[in-house]
């Protein structure tokens, strides 16, 4: 019978490379989740796979005690982005006391820039309480790029209390202000509408784009004027701006947003935005675009009309395949295999139709019971209803689960949530949301 005695317990160089499989195996479990979040070929409710696997690693390491810390603490010093992922997630997640986070802080708030992408995505995810609090002192860090890391984690992570951030707002650097906006931005905080417009369009100096931005995120009265202003000229419009003019619904718009379509480089973005816009006015002139030969328009054109209308028309095309090197789908997941070459193969694909008879006659039909003084989305009006139909949908795409959800913000729904967020997380949000109770005839699903 085995006793205490005769047992060969592992050695600690034995656990110690046990603990740094951990931490690689589960770095390279956090990046596989947030590629396949960003692909749309994978729908992002499957990603939930590999959660209780990232889980298990970590109670893994949870049960490593002093030893594994150690381990974790070493590698948030690794060039190496699985063992650095995995170090400074499980760091600022595992609960056995505050130091792990601390060690996790003190090493971002030192990192190389070239790694700052890296903590983002780790503390962005990590769990620990008390992350945030010292993440909104980081903002003021004599490094800009530190800031500006401190910033993007905490609008991807939606637990800040606002009110800490209000200092930064005014601060002496104006990149510290600019970060402390863009958090407020993804937040939704429109509480600071008022006093962000006379600190922005009352101080006689130009507006970013990136704040402008910013503002019209949170749907600033004053915001919508300069971008109106600035998209209307080929010299200062952006893609950006005519996106976030579209979002905020303003059926008036059309004709600056169609208008800018004949800009350089604006063609698509602005055939884009008309289709988040949602004004059926322009659909008699979108059909007409079909007639053209440049079949990346038309693609543009056919995905704005299916937005605006949910008709349904699809084709099948067969086109290039697009190759991946070394088409392996663990380094696909990876992100490792993303140089793309030609291929002489062609496949066959189903997409919007982008024949114009077929569109037109459709409209012809179908035309008369489109409400031209509403919003429309997916056949029915634009509703807050929808904006969470979206968001839940496992088909949707990481881009419409972006804009749907600031699109609920815009509505004056407020509610923090990431679609790169875990999955079981992004469920339980969705779950809860109160709209959901008022939703009639329409089953919101989440797989």
């Amino acid at each position: 019978m085995p006793t205490l005695a005769n047992i060969n317990f592992p050695t600690e160089s034995a656990l110690i490379e046990l603990y740094e499989l951990h931490l690689s195996e589960l770095g390279y479990l956090l990046y596989r989740h947030h590629n396949l979040m960003a692909m749309d070929e994978f729908s992002w409710c499957d990603q939930i796979e590999l959660e209780p696997r990232i889980a298990a690693h970590l109670d893994a390491l949870a049960l490593g005690e002093e030893l594994a810390f150690r381990c974790s603490e070493v590698l948030t010093r690794s060039g190496d982005e699985d063992e650095l992922l995995g170090a400074v997630y499980s760091l600022a997640t595992i609960l056995n006391d505050d130091q792990r986070g601390r060690v996790a802080l003190s090493a971002f708030s030192e990192a190389d820039d070239e790694l700052l992408p890296v903590f983002v995505m780790a503390l962005g995810h990590a769990t620990h309480p008390s992350i945030s609090a010292t993440l909104v002192q980081l903002l003021s860090h004599q490094r800009p790029t530190v800031s500006r890391a401190s910033a993007q984690i905490l609008a991807f992570r939606q637990d800040v209390n606002p009110k800490s951030i209000w200092p930064y707002l005014h601060h002496v650097e104006p990149y510290v202000r600019d970060n402390a906006l863009s958090v407020y931005a993804a937040m939704g905080a429109t509480e600071i509408i008022p006093a962000t417009e006379q600190l922005l369009f009352d101080s006689g100096k130009t507006v970013s784009d990136e704040n402008l931005c910013a503002m019209l995120k949170l749907g600033s009265p004053r915001a919508i004027e300069l971008a109106r202003s600035r998209c209307a000229k080929a010299q200062s419009t952006s893609a950006e701006l005519l996106m976030w003019l579209a979002m905020q619904g303003k059926l008036s718009d059309l004709n600056l947003i169609y208008t800018a379509a004949s800009f350089p480089e604006m063609g698509i973005p602005a055939l884009q935005a008309l289709g988040v816009l949602g004004n059926v006015q322009v659909i008699p002139a979108l059909i007409k675009v079909l007639q053209q030969n440049d079949d990346a328009l038309k693609v543009v054109v056919a995905d704005a009309l299916q937005l605006m209308t949910g008709a349904k028309l699809k084709e099948q095309v067969t086109v290039p395949e697009e190759m991946i090197e070394e088409l392996d789908p663990e380094d696909v997941a990876n992100g490792e295999a993303t140089e793309k070459i030609p291929s002489p193969r062609r496949v066959e694909i189903t997409r919007n139709s982008t024949h114009y008879q077929q569109w037109y006659e459709w409209w012809q039909q179908q035309g008369s019971r489109f409400d031209k003084n509403i919003r429309w989305r997916h056949g029915q009006p634009f509703s807050v209803s929808g904006c969470i139909a979206e968001l839940a949908k496992p088909g949707s795409t990481l881009q419409t689960r972006l804009r749907a959800h600031q699109e609920l913000l815009l509505s004056g729904n407020r509610i923090a949530f990431h679609p790169e967020w875990m999955v079981s997380r992004q469920r339980e949000v969705i779950s809860r949301l109160p709209s959901c109770q008022d939703i009639k005839n329409e089953a919101i699903r989440v797989k």
